[in-house]
């Protein structure tokens, strides 16, 4: 079936939706943009092939598992599932739709991304894939033609349909493989059990594309592909490439490990080390400038408490702030708006900067924008807090290099201990 007939076959039957335009396309289904008549919103439709190799009842199952997984993982850089259906003879996936384009079409234009353009998109795929790995989830199909990069470059993983819990091989007999020769793990293409380190060797391989502009590992044929992700070393094309920091490099190395045990355990831990490297990619990252701002490797600092900057202009939550964050071993300062934080920050020695994202007058992206442009050169991480996130908020705070974005109903103990974790790597 041609896509123009399974276009006109499945909107003759599926009165509910406008046909906008077309999407995408690939081996098993086609993508449309459409108006949902009933709500009377912009949505994207995965329509299958009618020759789908697989059993309805086969493809039913996939389906209501992939949406049932996407659910639960609710992270901004995860794109949203809503529905499975019938049309006809043809079954579709409701989703959100997101403008933008996937990054495999970004470098097949562009050719190699800017490290630092690179990291952000890298910084928000662990993101999302280390929410699915919290809950369990391993997407095992993670590829640069399932990631789609909008607005200032903001990224949704897309495509949870071979994703499986950790715990539950059964679904995928042993010895069979599932996923893309291109970006598929060792352990997948042997067939055996894949964890959320098979996600992180297909994160490195995304990473080595969006470097490079190449894959590293491609064979005249899918099985030369896959023995060579098993036993072939990486190429060294990565070390040529101009602007890629030797501790970024060392990132993308260890995601490639063949060994799984050898790479980060999971996405989160990932995210964490590209945040740490990503202000020698030419953004300030983990660091933002602080006047004053004291080294934090020396004896007298791993003695003392560290000063945390607390800025919100909710008054009730600055004095549980200063409750809870000196009971958890910090000394607070605190400010109620962005004008106070950066006299606050320019006068005196503050360790780390916890500020809400939205605040009358300089909002928190407002005042890091100020302290890049004001002190280049001082650094001290930033973390900024929200009532709730969405991927438009992140992708703004990775490329501004802000530390993390934290919920605030994750609570001030979680938070308290989200400061620590990176005060502790900088020797306190």
């Amino acid at each position: 079936m041609s896509k123009e007939r399974l276009r006109d076959d499945f909107f003759s039957a599926a009165r509910r939706y406008w046909y906008l335009e077309d999407l995408g396309h690939g081996g098993t289904s086609v993508v449309f943009k459409v108006r949902d008549l009933e709500v009377e919103e912009i949505i994207a439709l995965k329509v299958y092939w009618s020759s789908f190799p697989v059993e309805d009842g086969e493809l039913l199952a996939r389906a209501r598992r992939e949406i049932r997984l996407n659910r639960q993982i609710k992270h901004p850089n995860v794109a949203r599932l809503y529905d499975f259906g019938k049309a006809g003879s043809l079954f579709y996936l409701s989703m959100e739709y997101i403008p933008g384009k996937n990054l495999e079409s970004i470098v097949r234009a562009q050719g190699a991304l800017p490290a630092s353009r690179a990291v952000a998109i890298l910084r928000q795929i662990a993101l999302g894939a280390g929410a699915a790995h919290e809950r369990g989830i391993v997407h095992r199909d993670l590829k640069s033609s399932n990631v789609l990069v909008g607005h200032r470059d903001a990224v949704a993983i897309l495509d949870f349909g071979l994703a499986m819990r950790s715990v539950d091989q059964s679904i995928t007999p042993q010895g069979r493989t599932v996923g893309t020769p291109c970006y598929m793990s060792p352990e997948q293409a042997l067939g055996s059990p894949t964890d959320a380190r098979s996600d992180i060797y297909s994160i490195g391989i995304i990473a080595f594309n969006l470097l490079t502009g190449t894959l590293p590992f491609v064979g005249r044929s899918p099985l030369e592909t896959m023995a060579m992700h098993v036993s072939d070393p990486v190429p060294p094309s990565l070390d040529e490439v101009p602007g890629v920091p030797p501790e970024l490099r060392a990132i993308v190395l260890r995601c490639l490990e063949k060994d799984p045990a050898l790479r980060y355990p999971s996405a989160g831990e990932l995210a964490h080390a590209i945040a740490n490297v990503a202000s020698l990619t030419g953004r300030p990252a983990v660091s933002v400038p602080t006047p004053g701002a004291r080294e934090p490797a020396t004896a007298e600092d791993r003695g003392r408490r560290p000063v945390v900057l607390v800025v919100d202009d909710d008054e009730e939550i600055r004095a549980q702030a200063n409750l809870r964050f000196r009971a958890a071993g910090l000394d607070v300062r605190a400010a109620d708006s962005g004008t106070e934080a950066l006299d606050a920050l320019r006068g005196g020695s503050v360790d780390i900067l916890l500020m809400d994202v939205w605040m009358p007058m300089l909002d928190g992206f407002d005042v890091v924008r100020r302290l890049r442009a004001e002190r280049p050169d001082l650094d001290i991480p930033i973390f900024l807090m929200t009532a709730a996130t969405d991927r438009h908020q992140i992708a703004f705070a990775m490329n501004l290099g802000v530390s993390d974005i934290l919920e605030k109903s994750a609570g001030l103990d979680a938070m308290a201990a989200r400061l620590w974790f990176t005060l502790h790597e900088r020797g306190f």
